[in-house]
C-alpha cells in the first residue's frame, strides 16, 4: 500500500539525482519530503492543461527548497497534425 513517493523514498531512490514527472497530486508533507532529499520535479504544464491532470503547486515547491524545471511529454504540442 502506500504512495508511490513514499516506496520510493523507503527503497532509496528518492535523492538528489531523482527527477520526477509532472507532481501534480504532491501531498504538503510530500513537497516537503521532495525538497528534503534534494529531488526535483521537472513540471509539464501544457501536459497537465491538456489532459486535466491537475496544478503543479510551483510556489509550494520552490518555497519548500525544491528544484522545479520544465519538461514535455507532449513534444509537439497537443495538436497531432
Amino acid at each position: 500500500g502506500g504512495r508511490g513517493l513514499g516506496t520510493l523514498d523507503a527503497c532509496g531512490l528518492l535523492t538528489s539525482r531523482t527527477v520526477l514527472a509532472h507532481g501534480v497530486h504532491l501531498s504538503p508533507k510530500e513537497v516537503e519530503l521532495v525538497a528534503s532529499r534534494g529531488a526535483a520535479v521537472a513540471h509539464c504544464p501544457l501536459s497537465n492543461g491538456y489532459f486535466a491532470g491537475g496544478v503543479l503547486p510551483v510556489k509550494d515547491l520552490l518555497r519548500a527548497g525544491a528544484k522545479v524545471g520544465l519538461g514535455t511529454d507532449v513534444a509537439g504540442g497537443y495538436d497531432p497534425s
